[in-house]
């Protein structure tokens, strides 16, 4: 029975941490998902700035107002966002368990000037120092986790939500280096819609975008949490399979060709059809390069299409990298 798919400045002690999250990967989110991320957290940074002024003037000016003494980091507008229900965008980010840990400092610190000057204790230069200092890096470290996740958006194909080919040459080029540093086999595959013009003539360009979509979805449904899957272009995908060599890789993508085969796509006003696409697949270590471990799964799904379309096919010739 077929199923239907429906329709910054941060000081040197986190210099090292912005950096490794600079380098770190890029995880593919819906263009929405990540721009609701980010407007959360900007509220809650807003709020912050505000927050922070009070502080000031209730805590260093002496002014009457809120009890700023304890639990600082989940009171504040930024301890709250952090505390609460954060998106995986910004949870899953390399740097955010440190964002935790500059909050409870910034907070410690404050407690302790909180104490100090509304009982007439004299505030010293590195007391505002040091906590000036953890509100600089909190911020930065902020700064930073903003900045790499609008990066993701270049990231991102914003018809399927998966990853585009800006982000696939960086990942393969990585995860080659990683199979030959650890012994291991990875394998790619070019995927092709089948007769995919004839959808667009037939039924216009607006159901070939569900299409697309609706493959793009049937693909990640069924694929390992550690594949990776990109929009190669047009009608055209490509996947990773890491820890995979060629035997296993033809098992996996099989059922991945029955998997497309056999899933209705919703295209809208109440219609739904049936596609099927060729895999042409190869070692991605096997060659000199990349590229042309690309090639090879490319031409491999030319021969495929050759063959009668709707089948997995291996590339004929591995390389001597």
């Amino acid at each position: 029975m077929k199923r239907t798919i429906a329709d910054g400045s941060a000081s040197a002690s986190v210099a090292s941490e912005l950096n490794d999250a600079a380098a770190g990967p890029h995880t593919a989110y819906a263009p929405e998902t990540i721009l609701d991320a980010i407007g959360s957290l900007e509220r809650a940074m807003a709020a912050q700035t505000e927050w922070l002024k009070d502080w000031h003037l209730s805590v260093v000016c002496r002014n009457e107002g809120t009890d700023f003494v304890d639990s600082m980091a989940e009171s504040c507008p930024a301890g709250a966002w952090y505390h609460g229900d954060v998106p995986s965008v910004f949870s899953a980010h390399p740097c955010f368990k440190s964002l935790g840990e500059r909050l409870d400092r910034m907070a410690a610190h404050a407690s302790l000037i909180a104490r100090k000057v509304p009982g007439g204790t004299s505030l010293s230069s590195e007391d505002y120092s040091a906590f000036m200092n953890t509100v600089l890096d909190f911020n930065g470290l902020v700064q930073q986790i903003q900045h790499d996740t609008w990066e993701g958006l270049y990231y991102v194909d914003p018809l399927t939500g998966i990853r585009n080919r800006q982000h696939m040459g960086r990942d393969l080029e990585a995860e080659r280096h990683r199979s030959k540093r650890n012994g291991t086999s990875t394998v790619i595959a070019m995927i092709d819609m089948d007769h995919f013009k004839a959808i667009n003539d037939d039924h216009g360009h607006q159901a070939g975008d569900r299409v697309l979509k609706g493959v793009a979805d049937i693909l990640m449904g069924e694929m390992r949490l550690y594949d990776m899957l990109y929009r190669y272009g047009g009608e055209e995908f490509l996947i990773c399979l890491p820890n995979t060599g060629m035997e296993t890789g033809r098992s996996v993508l099989e059922r991945l060709r029955q998997q497309v085969e056999k899933t209705a796509i919703d295209i809208g006003n109440g219609r739904s059809i049936s596609v099927t696409a060729t895999f042409g697949y190869a070692p991605l270590i096997g060659f000199e390069t990349v590229e042309n471990a690309i090639d090879a799964a490319d031409n491999a799904l030319y021969e495929g299409k050759k063959k009668g379309r709707n089948r997995v096919n291996a590339a004929s010739v591995v390389g001597i990298g």
